[in-house]
Order: C-alpha cells, then structure tokens, then sequence
C-alpha cells in the first residue's frame, strides 16, 4: 500500500505501536523507511488515535491492522476480538471527531462469509457465518462500517478480502512458509517443510493487485462494500508445486494421506511431508469469490495467475537466503 500511495506522490503517514519497531523491515526492505512519517499508535488507546487523526490530518485512511491469522484467533478469541473489532471501533470514532472528511478503508475478510451452495462463488449478499473468532471479528467490522456510514455521514467502505499473498507476508501463513522453506531446500537442502491438508483450497489472490482494488474502492462514490477475489480455487499441493517448479525443482508427488509427501524427481531430495500438527480443528470450507460488482464499479480485476505469484514470492525469498536475513 505505502509504495503505491508515494508512487502517486500522496504523503503517507503510517501507525505503529510501542515495541513494534522491529516489524517496519518490510519498509526497509522496499527502501521505503524515509517515504513514510510514522506515529505511534495503539488501537486500544482512543486518545493515541485521535492525535494521530490531528498529526495527520487523511484524506484516507486505510484501516488495515488487527489480528489476522486465524488459527491464533482460535488460542486467543479475547485479544482477537479486542483487536479487530474494538480497534475498528476506536477508529471510526476517531475520525468522526478529528478527520470525519476523510475517507475511510475497513479490511473485512472472506472468513465471515458462510459456504456457498454447490460450490458456487459467493457474493456481497452471501449469509454471513463465521466459523471461528477471526471470522466474527470480521463480520464485525463489516457492520461497524456501515453503521458508521448510515447513522454518522462517515465515507466508510469496506474490502471483504480474500485470500492475499506476497513476498512480504508474515511466514506463519502457509503460502509463504511454502516459498522460505523451499528457497532453503534450494540453497542449503535439509529436512523437508511440515504441512497440514495438501487438499486445502484457497482462493489466493496477489496482495500488490489488491491493494489497487483497496484504492478504488475507497475513492469509488457512494462508499459500498465489495468482494475482493480471484474466483479461482487453489490447493496447498498445487501452490507447493508451483513455487517448487519456480525454485528449480521437479516436484512429484507420492503416497495418500499423512503419507503424502513432496519429493524432488532428479535429485531425490525431499521437499515437503504431511503433519497431523497442522491440520485445523474446524477448519474454513474452500470458497471462491465473485468479484463481478466491484470490477462493474471500478474496473478492477485480477490478472496474477498463482503461478506468477508464487514465482515472484520464491525469488525473493531465495534473495533473503542468500543475504542472510531469511528469518524475517
């Protein structure tokens, strides 16, 4: 977001909170540290917000931070909640009173949406059913926006995401757990990756595309909720396949069940096994998005095939490795 927005020349201010310095390598790394005016903030602290709205005086604001993995929301439901949906709160608030010109972006997610009909995308107007606290919390922040923007006048319009994957994203997701661990097979070898459900199905999309969906959405009048999506489902064994091509490997796969496992055909070498570790309690039904209404509103679609993602996330990866700064 921040390298698109001082692409336009657009000042940014950028929130952070105390002891979460060592989380802005993702600036650095872009060369994007002296691009940005950072304010300490805290999510939880309403006055912290509402001085940063005067410091800064948006024209937007993109509300982006909170809890997202889900699994973690499933351990630590109360400070995912705090987070994701008093935060929101705390920030719509805070602009009402210091920024209520301003335009205002919520992250909402595809995890508050429920399973679709024989396997139909689903769309805005899809019931709601949230499966664990993340998805809840996010359902909730769908309503806060709309609320805000019915009864306070606030230009408040949400993005209900789906899947997003880049180069930057935090390890602990398994797109990019996938990608560090083959940059490491390909560089150093070792032991194979761990994974849960190969079978797993994603509509995983290209971050950098969804920002630009972000940026029209919260320009876009009147302020509407939109579907942000691929429409294409992917598998965990067909992303690892993907990014182990892009690593320089010939993945096969053998075996079924906690069997299965990823083996490279010309050197032998063993690329990922199955774990029952990290296989999901409940886990999340394969959905696939309709974005068909925000491509009518703005023009916005996805060209980013998986393969191209999962290409661009590898050689970065494999450039961390090779620097040294691959725990990042």
């Amino acid at each position: 977001m921040v390298r698109e927005l001082v692409k336009e020349g657009v000042e940014v201010f950028g929130g952070f909170r105390r002891g979460g310095a060592a989380r802005l390598w993702r600036l650095k790394e872009m060369s994007l540290e002296d691009s940005i005016q950072l304010v300490e903030l805290d999510l939880n602290d309403m006055h912290s917000l509402i001085e940063a709205m005067k410091i800064s005086r948006p024209h937007e604001v993109y509300h982006l931070a909170g809890h997202s993995y889900v699994a973690d929301s499933l351990r630590h439901p109360n400070v995912t909640m705090e987070a994701n949906t008093i935060g929101t709160l705390n920030v719509l608030v805070a602009v009402g009173v210091a920024a209520p010109e301003a335009r205002v972006f919520l992250a909402s997610s595809s995890e508050a949406i429920g399973q679709s009909v024989a396997g139909a995308p689903v769309s805005e107007t899809s019931l709601p059913a949230p499966r664990n606290p993340y998805g809840l919390a996010k359902l909730s922040v769908l309503h806060l926006g709309r609320i805000y923007r019915e009864t306070q006048g606030l230009h408040v319009a949400s993005g209900i995401l789906f899947n997003h994957e880049s180069p930057w994203k935090d390890r602990s997701f398994v797109t990019r757990k996938i990608t560090v661990n083959l940059a490491r097979l390909a560089i150093e070898g070792g032991p194979p990756m761990a994974l849960g459900d190969l079978s797993a199905e994603r509509d995983w999309g290209d971050a950098e595309e969804f920002v630009g969906a972000m940026r029209a959405i919260i320009r876009h009048d009147p302020p509407e909720d939109f579907i942000v999506s691929t429409g294409k489902l992917t598998s965990v064994r067909t992303f690892v396949e993907c990014a182990a091509r892009a690593a320089g490997f010939d993945p096969h796969f053998e075996g079924e069940g906690l069997a299965e496992r990823c083996v490279d055909t010309e050197s032998g070498l063993e690329l990922a096994v199955v774990s029952p570790k990290y296989f999901r309690s409940n886990p999340t039904p394969a959905l696939r998005g309709d974005c068909s209404r925000l491509e009518e509103a703005v023009g916005w679609r996805p060209t980013t095939s998986v393969e191209m993602l999962a290409s661009r996330m590898i050689e970065e990866d494999k450039k961390r490795w090779i620097r040294g700064e691959h725990n990042v």
